[in-house]
């Protein structure tokens, strides 16, 4: 389907949701937020719409629109913030990275990893810290590809693959080659690094999916002796946001969103007093 007509179609539903319900709507990415979302905000008002850009547009449509009591959530990326502040992001790179920093990945690194081997590795959080700092070894990448339209296809290459399963060493050089080699890119490996080494951090820290390709290759072997096949970055992912709800819902970006929540649903019962 393509973007522009499954943004239609949200459109449409959110229409015929507000036709029949004067309530609020939330809008978010995919249906992994969804799912996430739904045990701390009411089922009835999350909408999908596909991508990032999805949302922004049908936040901007509907408020064009003058309907009210409409918000949203976006991964942060490496992208710069909308300019709407019905639009809020996660509590770091993305959903996954915001969940990390909460310790969920932590307690499924203790739960799925060998109790011996996670010890001598100075416990989960160390280990997780650890993969944090791989994470922002991509992160960096990623950030310069964004900021330079170099067109490297992080789709196509894990960063797993360039990872000793034993010690945990990253391979950024093979790394970036293996970028440059997938993609038609007229960047060299120079290039690359020279940018990399001008590069300021910011406060969201690595893309969490990263972060979960290398918990993948520690619970192989430094951590645990998983198969591949059990401890892929999409089983992670999945683990993941299927145990934080107890994590979420007690932070402090949770009360912000049902606070957002609260004010949209008081744009629609109170509208003139918006207004004013």
């Amino acid at each position: 389907m393509s973007t522009l007509r499954e943004l239609d179609r949200v459109e449409d539903r959110i229409r015929q949701h507000r036709q029949v319900e004067k309530r609020p709507v939330l809008l978010v990415e995919g249906p992994d937020d969804v799912l996430v979302m739904r045990p701390h905000i009411a089922p009835e008002i999350v909408f999908a719409a596909g991508t990032r850009s999805n949302v922004i547009r049908a936040v901007s449509a509907l408020q064009e629109w003058g309907m009210p009591g409409v918000r949203a959530i976006i991964d942060a990326d490496y992208d710069p913030r909308p300019a709407n502040e019905a639009i809020f992001s996660y509590d770091a790179r993305d959903l996954e990275g915001m969940l990390v920093r909460m310790g969920v990945l932590d307690l499924i690194i203790d739960h799925l990893g060998s109790a011996e081997k996670i010890k001598k590795l100075n416990g989960a959080s160390t280990l997780v810290a650890k993969l944090i700092q791989l994470g922002e070894e991509v992160g960096a990448l990623r950030a310069s590809n964004r900021e330079n339209g170099w067109g490297l296809p992080f789709r196509n290459v894990d960063p797993a693959s360039k990872t000793d399963i034993r010690t945990l060493v990253f391979d950024r050089d093979r790394y970036i080659r293996a970028l440059i080699q997938a993609s038609e890119t007229e960047v060299t490996f120079g290039e690359i690094n020279d940018a990399l080494s001008t590069l300021a951090k910011d406060e969201l820290g690595p893309n969490g999916k990263d972060v979960l390709s290398f918990a993948a290759v520690a619970l192989r072997n430094a951590a645990g002796t998983l198969h591949k096949e059990a401890c892929s970055s999409a089983v992670l992912g999945a683990q993941l946001r299927s145990s934080c709800a107890l994590e979420l819902e007690r932070s402090e970006w949770m009360t912000m969103i049902r606070t957002a929540v609260d004010e949209a649903s008081n744009e629609i019962t109170h509208p003139r007093s918006m207004a004013e």
